[in-house]
């Protein structure tokens, strides 16, 4: 009952916000490759999926093999059109701790930690 009542307020509410431009930014993931949010993929018509999440996160944590199942869905569903990026909020999380996090949850999106910027 409560997630019938919940889903048709949040849609409202997210109707009511006012789009804004993301502001532009570029990383290096924790296998090395460097990614440009404008450059790479805006400019380019891909959708960008952004996973703010740390290491130690108890939910993310949870939440990881369904992100990894939806990365894969849509990827395959629309490949070169959609783009996946786990930015970890954390200054602690660095990319070689980033790089075990995925490892350890067979995460293949690209994951971000605090020195990859």
């Amino acid at each position: 009952m409560t997630v019938k009542f919940l889903l048709p307020v949040l849609l409202c509410l997210s109707v009511s916000l006012a789009p804004a431009p993301a502001p532009d930014f570029t990383v290096t993931d924790s296998d090395g490759k460097t990614h440009n949010l404008y450059a790479d993929f805006v400019n380019k018509g891909k959708v960008v999926v952004l996973e703010i999440f740390f290491i130690n996160c108890p939910p993310c944590n949870t939440h990881a093999p369904h992100w990894q199942s939806l990365y894969e869905s849509v990827k395959t569903k629309h490949p070169g059109r959609v783009e996946f990026l786990m930015l970890s909020d954390k200054s602690a999380d660095t990319n070689p701790l980033v790089a075990q996090y995925r490892t350890g949850k067979s995460l293949t999106m690209p994951g971000i930690g605090a020195d990859g910027g």
